[in-house]
């Protein structure tokens, strides 16, 4: 590569800089500093135990001891934030800021690859300490921070252990402000506190691999012939909503392929590209690094792309100090310093994938687009849980057992508005007239005779705890619109019975309310509502 100061060659695999220098020493040292981030990592995520443990001892213990009783529980929580905080800053101040940024790009790239190695919960954890850490970063001012070159990974260990202790009792504090709990100072900084329902959500995002709703396709011509008829396909979906991503703030998903593709190009050609931990031979964790001029051939809209997917640090409040951690930052890949961009290879081609779909399912619109977001996002989202239908159809009917009804050869009816065949035909109407919707997908077991209704909300899941009191239990409002449904059902059987053909027998009527991802108020609607469970697509498709 190229040193954009004094233009001579930089070699890093031969050790070949200038020494004076200080832009080709800073390229020349990244790749250790980058490595030493993600070794410090794979050191907690091996001996966790042992840190904690260190942590409990030496910082939590005394610090009980003498304040359980005197402090305010939730007071007493926020002051340790604020220690460790301060214990954060404390190391990073002799460092230079762009140094412990660029850490957090291999860390971002250390948890995708988390995900790719069957290790949720891990990725989760980790995307959290470079969102703590570097909005703690932006907290620092300019001068303060130091020029010490980063050859230890000890300090590095510790941080991300302060780092994951203030997620842990952030959340704790927002969870009993939210659910109104009543932990003592004990339970806020030693544990993760979670009542049966939050830990049952959780546990979906921390150990399940999810089947994403937002990439629905089918093996099955007749199915994408009659969905891209009807400008139904996933493909189609993302297309209009690209548009209107386009028309709002200036980029495409095409624009942000270009993008990475130009960016990991110009890398290669000028070997800005850092190894930052060999997984096999020739398998290995990737950093690219570019200047701003080296694409300022690149016709694209580089800036509109920069504001939006850019990781800038959140801007916290003084009076929220439990806001270090921030989840909206999960989507956004590109790290800007000054003339330098940077990302990872692979936690930027996932993340573009995330933004597409976090986009068309509606999540996040009103963050990134405030008061612009339209109905076209809000339209993606339905149509996405007409695929969901329709993939759920579509996988029983290719068992004996089951029967769908179909509306073409091969394509399931679905949405069905009324019963209808052999000389039936009823809407689904109440005795006063009055229009109950319709049934998203209507499965027949015909071994046990069970009509069993799919009732299909697409959930978007909330982020914080606040959001799951105030969006979640918007579901529990629909549950007697679809109980007004199942009834009907069961007074037609017969005509049912008789419209699609099926064998003669006493039938039972049941109804799934399945959603995209997990709902917090799923055991409540289990446990409440005799006649209908609750399901997750995930669920459904991998039991089917």
């Amino acid at each position: 590569m190229i040193c954009p100061k004094c233009n001579k060659t930089i070699n890093l695999k031969q050790e070949l800089f200038n020494k004076e220098c200080p832009h080709c020493y800073f390229y020349f040292y990244l790749e250790d500093i980058l490595r030493i981030s993600v070794y410090s990592y794979s050191k907690i995520d091996y001996f966790e135990d042992v840190y904690f443990k260190n942590i409990h001892q030496r910082i939590y213990n005394p610090y009980i001891h003498y304040n359980e009783d005197i402090v305010e529980p939730i007071a007493g929580a926020e002051s340790m934030i604020n220690h460790f905080i301060a214990l954060m800053k404390k190391l990073i101040r002799s460092y230079a800021k762009e140094d412990i940024l660029f850490m957090m790009v291999a860390i971002r790239e250390f948890a995708t690859w988390k995900i790719f190695d069957k290790n949720p919960w891990v990725s989760v954890r980790t995307r959290i300490v470079s969102h703590v850490i570097t909005n703690v970063v932006a907290s620092i001012n300019e001068e303060e921070f130091g020029d010490t070159a980063i050859s230890d990974e000890t300090d590095f260990v510790s941080l991300f252990v302060y780092a994951e202790e203030i997620d842990k009792i952030s959340r704790n504090i927002d969870n009993s402000k939210s659910f109104k709990w009543s932990p003592t100072l004990t339970q806020l900084i030693k544990t993760d506190i979670e009542i049966k329902e939050l830990s049952d959500y959780h546990s979906y995002y921390e150990a399940e691999e999810f089947n994403k709703p937002e990439e629905i396709t089918f093996d099955d011509v007749h199915i994408n012939h009659f969905l891209e008829k009807r400008e139904f396909s996933i493909h189609q979906i993302k297309g209009k909503v690209g548009k209107e991503i386009e028309k709002l703030i200036g980029f495409s998903f095409e624009n942000l392929l270009a993008f990475r593709e130009k960016v990991v190009e110009i890398a290669e050609k000028h070997e800005q590209i850092f190894e930052i931990a060999p997984l096999s031979d020739d398998v290995s964790m990737k950093v690219v690094f570019v200047f701003k001029e080296q694409l300022e051939g690149w016709d694209g809209p580089l800036e509109r792309i920069l504001e939006y997917l850019a990781y800038k640090p959140t801007k916290i409040k003084s009076n929220a100090i439990y806001n270090f951690s921030d989840t909206y930052l999960d989507y956004k890949f590109i790290f800007e310093l000054e003339n330098i961009l940077a990302f990872g290879i692979l936690d930027s081609s996932n993340s573009i994938t995330m933004f597409e779909n976090i986009v068309t399912t509606d999540h996040f619109i009103e963050e990134i687009f405030g008061s612009r977001a339209t109905r076209t996002f809000q339209k993606a989202q339905n149509d996405i849980a007409y695929l969901m239908g329709m993939s759920i159809a579509f996988q029983f009917s290719k068992r004996d057992d089951y029967f769908v009804p179909m509306q073409e050869k091969n394509v399931p009816y679905v949405n069905i508005k009324s019963i209808v065949g052999n000389g039936i035909k009823k809407r689904i109407f109440n005795s006063q007239n009055q229009d109950l919707g319709d049934f998203d997908a209507v499965i027949i077991d015909k071994k046990n005779k069970n009509i069993i209704i799919y009732e299909i909300k697409y959930f978007k899941p909330s982020m914080y705890s606040r959001d799951l009191i105030l969006k979640d239990r918007k579901i529990l409002e629909d549950i007697p619109k679809i109980i007004a449904r199942q009834e009907w059902m069961e007074e037609h059987v017969i005509e049912l019975i008789k419209a699609w053909e099926l064998e003669e027998g006493d039938y039972t009527v049941e109804t799934k309310l399945m959603t995209a991802r997990p709902n917090f108020y799923s055991n409540e609607i289990n446990k409440v509502n005799k006649k209908l469970s609750y399901v997750i697509y995930n669920e459904v498709l991998r039991d089917i």
